[in-house]
């Protein structure tokens, strides 16, 4: 398959994959109210006729309008359509317009990508100079997207230029170099892995490269870039640049390599992509290594996972890893046992040649101290972990936490208006009363049109959590009056997730199956599991925050966001 100049089969193929992995993926039923089904109905229909794919919220109030829909109700639909990667609501970036098709932005950003082959392959001819180079080393502005090439991608006064590359910062697929201008990784030309050796600083004694290992068999597109994107952004980290003939020129700047410099300090680090893993290398100049290392490490590791959560890839978290030492022809992952002072092979499982030595110890700190309970970082840099959902106040993490518990409690009362209680399902007639006399009822819906291509929408979902003050002890202790409170800081978890979590926590096996089986949703059964850890059923050993943030770490989870975020809010060192 062409990806890059698509003809028509090609396009058919993709349409053909895209059919088999729905068909493998199955429905997810969700209890979702009538009154937000009706709404849907009514809104696709309209944007079907009217053939767009953004609509502006006065359209939305308008129909709102006619079925008698307040505003708050509105809102709450918007909010779990946006959640459900049905549309894409993201009133931080745009109030005034939705996605009804999520695809819209991701075809944008597959035009500016295409674009850029075309123009480094010279397939485009007359462009100034400054432009190409511009578009060379992937750097885009508003002023490149306005043009021509691109006017079928946006729509005046709802999707413009500059509202697609603050979408785009937001998803970490662009990072801003200054005011006009961004650069997007994607757009970069790819270096042969058997090339990247070049770009390679000299092997050190005081320092080993480090790996990150994913537990999956390839990498997610784009987490690469994303993380590239990320560490630009939240960390300002920059392009390297060294002297080529009397020219400056980025040391290493391609889609799968890029050489960058720290914001503050005199350290250049080397990324490269291989094919399960990430490889770190490092300048090995400066004396405090031990300091660096660990801070760069944490740096790497929460742009990782900011990058994955960006997407939903659940299967993209990684692990610290060095090169393990079986075949030094055979470049493959050793990660850290749990009391990290052994490396395990990938491959066999095995521990290979003992312990770490030294020159890779430093990336775990001053003492070779564990990163983790799952060889995953925690952050000791006071950056928040940041998600990338709406609808946000992005602040502080701590206000975007708040807004977390704020839209789950108003989504429970907005179900509640519709949930038990009657057997007839409501008409048109019905829902026009006002919500406190409205029928409750609750239909499920299926979401077997759900596709890859929407992961946008999903992705900006994430951006919640915000400030509240800390209800609960100080020493961290939890109850069964806790029970809202600690499952509003997990709403993210999916279905594996809390069954992982319950096992982390302590909870038997059998009885983690058995609530998974009688509960009817991932909320009822994320309550059942917080509830039996809160009573300390089992083998729970301990309850309270450090637990809960210990266990989110765990490799079986991997939630290093939504723990960092825990422990900064409820005062956790852990």
């Amino acid at each position: 398959v062409n990806a890059k100049n698509p003809d028509e089969n090609d396009d058919k193929c993709f349409d053909l994959i895209h059919e088999k992995v729905a068909d493998l993926s199955g429905a997810l039923d969700v209890d979702t109210p009538i009154a937000f089904l009706v709404l849907l109905n009514d809104v696709n229909k309209y944007a079907e006729e009217q053939r767009k794919k953004v609509v502006s919220m006065e359209e939305f109030q308008a129909i709102a309008g006619r079925l008698k829909m307040e505003r708050q109700i509105l809102e709450a639909a918007l909010v779990f359509f946006n959640k459900m990667s049905v549309w894409m609501y993201v009133p931080s970036v745009l109030p005034g317009a939705v996605f009804v098709d999520p695809q819209m932005p991701l075809d944008s950003i597959n035009r500016i990508v295409q674009y850029s082959f075309r123009v480094g392959g010279g397939a485009i001819s007359g462009l100034a100079a400054s432009e190409c180079r511009l578009w060379k080393e992937g750097v885009v502005s508003s002023e490149m997207l306005k043009g021509e090439e691109f006017r079928g991608c946006f729509v005046r006064g709802l999707f413009e230029a500059g509202d697609a590359l603050k979408l785009f910062e937001k998803l970490y697929i662009v990072a801003p170099l200054n005011e006009r201008e961004f650069i997007m990784p994607a757009m970069l030309q790819t270096v042969a892995e058997k090339d990247m050796e070049r770009y390679v600083p000299a092997p050190s004694e005081h320092v080993s490269p480090l790996f990150l290992h994913f537990h999956m068999s390839r990498i997610a597109k784009g987490v690469f870039c994303s993380t590239h994107t990320c560490m630009r952004s939240k960390y300002g980290w920059t392009t390297a640049y060294t002297m080529v003939k009397s020219k400056i020129v980025p040391a290493c700047l391609f889609r799968n390599a890029v050489r960058l410099q720290h914001p503050t300090k005199a350290v250049e680090i080397t990324l490269l992509h291989a094919l399960k893993h990430f490889e770190v290398h490092l300048d090995a100049s400066q004396p405090d290594l031990p300091i660096i290392c660990p801070e760069i490490r944490d740096m790497l590791m929460d742009a990782v996972d900011s990058a994955a959560s960006a997407f939903r890839f659940k299967n993209s978290r990684a692990s610290v890893a060095f090169q393990c030492p079986c075949s030094p022809d055979d470049v493959h992952t050793a990660t850290l046992n749990d009391a990290h002072s052994n490396l395990i092979c990938t491959l066999t499982g095995k521990n290979n040649r003992g312990g770490l030595t030294p020159a890779q110890g430093v990336w775990l700190g001053p003492q070779t101290a564990p990163v983790a309970e799952s060889a995953t970082t925690s952050l000791s840099t006071s950056e928040p972990v940041s998600s990338l959902t709406d609808p946000p106040s992005l602040s502080s993490p701590s206000s975007r936490m708040a807004e977390t518990s704020r839209l789950r409690r108003w989504t429970q009362k907005v179900r509640s208006l519709f949930s038990s209680s009657s057997s007839t399902t409501p008409s048109h007639q019905h829902l026009s009363a006002p919500p406190s006399r409205m029928v409750p009822q609750l239909v499920s819906s299926s979401r077997t049109g759900e596709r890859d291509t929407t992961r946008i929408g999903d992705a900006l979902r994430k951006e919640s959590s915000s400030t509240a003050e800390c209800s609960s002890p100080q020493d961290g202790s939890l109850g069964e009056e806790d029970l809202v409170e600690i499952t509003d800081q997990l709403m993210d978890l999916d279905q594996s997730d809390i069954y992982n979590l319950g096992l982390v926590l302590g909870l038997a096996h059998r009885r983690v199956v058995d609530l998974r089986q009688n509960s009817g949703s991932n909320l009822a059964f994320l309550d059942a599991v917080v509830l039996h850890w809160l009573q300390r059923d089992d083998h729970v050993k301990e309850v309270s925050w450090a637990a809960l943030v210990k266990a989110l770490r765990h490799q079986r989870l991997g939630h290093t966001g939504i723990a960092t975020s825990i422990a900064e809010k409820y005062g956790t060192q852990l």
